[in-house]
């Protein structure tokens, strides 16, 4: 483009100058962009726990585009609450509620980096299963 104004300003005979540039690239680079945004939205998967104190259960659904689960558990069988924590490959630290399950197992809940959250969480739910508890 520089070239051809340059040749412009040099030549006397040139009446006509005409640049254009061609930004498609631009296009594809955002649209990729877009693309990329809304797959992570759509694909990501949405964990809802309810506790159920008429049926003494507490149920997990998990939803996403590809899968679709539904998990139940008695609240009998949740015996305690942990706020566990992980570093990732960065060195960050993660927390994650876990709800202790009779036989060893552990049922975790979605992680994050607030461990004040975390550990309200786990409160609020120790707290139930207490109550659940007593009220037998």
């Amino acid at each position: 483009m520089a070239s051809d104004i340059n040749f412009f300003v040099k030549n006397a005979k040139a009446r006509l100058l005409r640049l254009s540039q061609d930004d498609h690239w631009l296009g594809w680079t955002g649209g990729i962009f877009l693309l990329a945004g809304i797959a992570a939205i759509v694909l990501r998967n949405n964990e809802t726990y309810s506790f159920d104190e008429t049926l003494n259960t507490l149920t997990v659904k998990q939803r996403g585009l590809l899968a679709r689960k539904v998990m139940e558990y008695s609240l009998c069988d949740i015996y305690g609450v942990e706020v566990h924590q992980t570093k990732d490959l960065d060195k960050d630290i993660w927390h994650e509620v876990r709800l202790l399950v009779c036989g060893g197992s552990r049922i975790s809940l979605p992680r994050t980096m607030s461990l004040y959250e975390q550990e309200k969480i786990a409160k609020a739910i120790n707290n139930y299963l207490h109550q659940q508890n007593n009220q037998k």
